[in-house]
C-alpha cells in the first residue's frame, strides 16, 4: 500500500511539472509572438457591473447574462471584461520587441495586473488614442509605471499619438504637486483634425488612422496597421463609417484582397444605440467587407461569452462568415507586423 501510494504520489507530481512546463511554453510563444493582445474588450463600465455585483435594484437582471458568470468565476471568466484595448508586439527594425497600447481607460490598472503580466508585458513604447473619452484615457496615469528607467536619469518619454482634440482634453495639466514625484513622461504628437484619413509612423509601425462616428455628433478613430496579406482594421467605438474610411475599407475588400482581422464594436445584441454599434450591426458590415475573421468588443451585460460565440457559429455554417466575441487576454499572432 504505501509503494503504490509513493507511486501515485510520485505520478501526480510529475503530471504538475508537465503541466507547469507547458504552461511555460505556451507563456514564453505568445510573448516572443507578434500580434494583437486584446487588453479589454468591454463597455465602459466594464463586468461585472457594479450594479450587479452589489444588488443594486436598478439593475436590469432579466438582461444580465453575463455578470452573473463573472461574478462566480473570478477573473478568469471570459466575461469579466475590462475597458477595450489592445496592445500592438511585433519586432522593430532595430531588432526590438515593441509595444504599442491602443487606449488606457478607467480599468487599465487592472488590465496591466491581470492582461499585462499573463503575457510578460513589463513596458510600453506608445500609446494610439482612439478618443477622449473616460474608457479611453482615464489610465493615463498609469503609464509611469511602464516607462523604462535608467538609475540617475529621467523616464524614456512615451509616444503617444492622438487626434487634436483628444490630445487637448488627455493633455491638459493638472495643478503642479507641491513635491516633485514620479510622473508620466510622454510625447505628445496629434495626427490633425477630425474626419479626416492619416498616415502614422508609430516607432517603425505603418498605422492608417481612419474617422469614425461615435455617435451622431462626435468624431473618432479607428486604425489599421498590417502588410496587406495581413492587414488589420480596429474599430473599437462606432456608429458609422465616415466617406473616406468606408471608401478605404471597401478598396481593402475588392479585387481579391481581403482584411485578415475586422474588429468591431458591438454593444448589445439588436437594434441600435445612440453612440455605440450594435452586435446586429457589425455583422452587416463583416458582411458587406468580408474579412478573414472578425473579432467583436465592447460588449455589454446582455451578452454573455459562450452562448453568443455559440450562436455566431452559424454564421460560419451558414455563410461562412467567421465572427465570435473578443475577450480579454485573447492574442491573434500576426508576424506580418515585424519591420524591416
Amino acid at each position: 500500500m504505501r509503494a503504490a501510494a509513493c507511486v501515485s504520489a510520485l505520478a501526480a507530481s510529475l503530471l504538475l511539472v508537465h503541466l507547469l512546463a507547458s504552461r511555460r511554453r505556451r507563456r514564453h510563444r505568445s510573448t516572443a509572438e507578434s500580434g494583437l493582445l486584446f487588453t479589454g474588450t468591454g463597455c465602459s463600465s466594464g463586468l461585472p457591473l457594479i450594479g450587479c455585483a452589489i444588488g443594486a435594484p436598478q439593475s436590469p437582471e432579466k438582461s444580465c447574462t453575463a455578470c452573473g458568470p463573472a461574478l462566480r468565476n473570478g477573473r478568469a471568466d471570459k466575461n469579466w471584461r475590462n475597458n477595450v484595448g489592445a496592445l500592438l508586439r511585433f519586432r522593430g527594425a532595430d531588432g526590438q520587441t515593441k509595444h504599442v497600447q491602443i487606449d488606457c481607460g478607467k480599468t487599465f490598472r487592472d488590465t496591466c495586473l491581470r492582461v499585462y503580466s499573463e503575457h510578460g508585458v513589463t513596458w510600453l513604447d506608445a500609446l494610439l488614442l482612439t478618443h477622449d473619452h473616460a474608457d479611453a484615457v482615464f489610465g493615463l496615469d498609469e503609464l509611469r509605471s511602464l516607462q523604462p528607467v535608467e538609475p540617475g536619469a529621467p523616464p524614456h518619454r512615451l509616444l503617444l499619438r492622438s487626434q487634436s482634440r483628444s490630445l487637448d482634453g488627455a493633455a491638459a495639466p493638472p495643478p503642479a504637486p507641491a513635491v516633485r514625484r514620479f510622473v508620466a513622461s510622454i510625447e505628445w504628437v496629434s495626427f490633425g483634425d477630425a474626419f479626416e484619413v492619416a498616415e502614422l509612423d508609430v516607432v517603425g509601425l505603418a498605422v492608417t488612422a481612419l474617422p469614425v462616428l461615435h455617435g451622431a455628433d462626435y468624431t473618432c478613430y479607428g486604425f489599421a496597421f498590417g502588410p496587406p496579406q495581413e492587414r488589420v482594421v480596429y474599430l473599437s467605438d462606432y456608429t458609422a463609417l465616415l466617406p473616406q474610411t468606408d471608401a478605404l475599407l471597401a478598396s481593402w475588400s475588392s479585387g481579391g484582397e481581403a482584411i485578415h482581422l475586422l474588429v468591431l464594436d458591438a454593444l448589445r445584441a439588436e437594434g441600435s444605440h445612440p453612440v455605440h454599434a450594435t452586435l446586429s450591426e457589425s455583422v452587416e458590415l463583416a458582411r458587406r467587407l468580408r474579412p478573414r475573421r472578425t473579432l467583436l468588443v465592447g460588449m455589454g451585460h446582455a451578452l454573455e461569452h459562450h452562448a453568443t460565440n455559440r450562436r455566431l457559429r452559424r454564421l460560419w455554417r451558414e455563410e461562412q462568415l467567421d465572427v465570435q466575441l473578443a475577450f480579454d487576454g485573447m492574442f491573434v499572432p500576426l508576424p506580418g507586423l515585424d519591420v524591416g
